[in-house]
C-alpha cells in the first residue's frame, strides 16, 4: 500500500473515532465522515463498503496486532516472565487510546468480542498446551482474558486512576500467580 492510500486510511479512521465521540456509530454518515476527514465521498468508498465495514476493518486490524504482540512476547519457557507480554500490551493499548476507548465502548458486550476472546483463548491453551476439553482450565484461561480485557477497558475510559507502569506490575503478578 502506497503512504497516500496510507495516510487517506488512517485520516478515515481518526475521523471515524473523532465521530464516535460525539454519536452513535448508526447516526454517523459517509458525508459527514468524508467531510471530517477532508476526503471525498468517492475516496472513501475506495477503501470501504460503508460505515460498518470501516468498523469491521479497525477491529481486524486491531485484533491482528494483538495477535501479533502475542505471538511476540507471549513467555515461551517455563519461567513464565509474562512482564513482557504485559508490558507490550498496556504500551500497545496506551499507543491507541482513541481506538481502544472506541473498541471497548462499542465492542465489549458485542459478538466481535467473542471472537477475540475466542481467538486469544485458543492461543494461551495452545501454548500452555492445556486440554480444550478440560473446564477447569478453560474457565482459568477465559477469566484471565476477560479479567484482563476488563481492567484495561476501565484503565482506558479513565475509571481506573493508575499509572501504566504500575497497572503493567499488578498485571504481571496476578498472571503469574495464575
Amino acid at each position: 500500500m502506497d503512504r497516500r492510500s496510507t495516510r487517506t486510511k488512517q485520516a478515515i479512521k481518526q475521523a471515524f473515532l473523532d465521530l464516535t465521540k460525539e454519536k452513535p456509530i448508526n447516526k454517523i454518515t459517509i458525508a459527514e465522515l468524508s467531510q471530517q476527514a477532508d476526503i471525498g465521498r468517492g475516496t472513501f468508498y475506495t477503501h470501504y463498503e460503508d460505515i460498518y465495514d470501516l468498523r469491521s476493518k479497525i477491529l481486524e486490524e486491531t485484533i491482528d496486532t494483538l495477535t501479533d504482540i502475542f505471538d511476540q512476547k507471549y513467555p515461551k519457557n517455563e519461567q513464565y516472565d509474562f512482564r513482557l507480554f504485559v508490558h507490550a500490551l498496556v504500551n500497545h493499548v496506551d499507543e491507541n487510546k482513541e481506538v481502544f476507548h472506541f473498541l471497548f465502548n462499542d465492542f465489549l458486550n458485542d459478538d466481535l468480542s467473542v471472537q477475540l476472546r475466542q481467538i486469544l483463548m485458543k492461543k494461551v491453551m495452545d501454548e500452555e498446551q492445556l486440554d480444550m476439553k478440560d473446564i477447569k482450565n478453560k474457565v482459568e484461561v477465559l477469566f484471565s482474558i476477560s479479567g484482563t480485557t476488563s481492567v484495561l477497558a476501565e484503565w482506558i475510559n479513565g475509571h481506573l486512576n493508575v499509572e501504566k507502569e504500575e497497572l503493567i506490575a499488578i498485571l504481571d503478578d496476578i498472571i503469574t500467580r495464575f
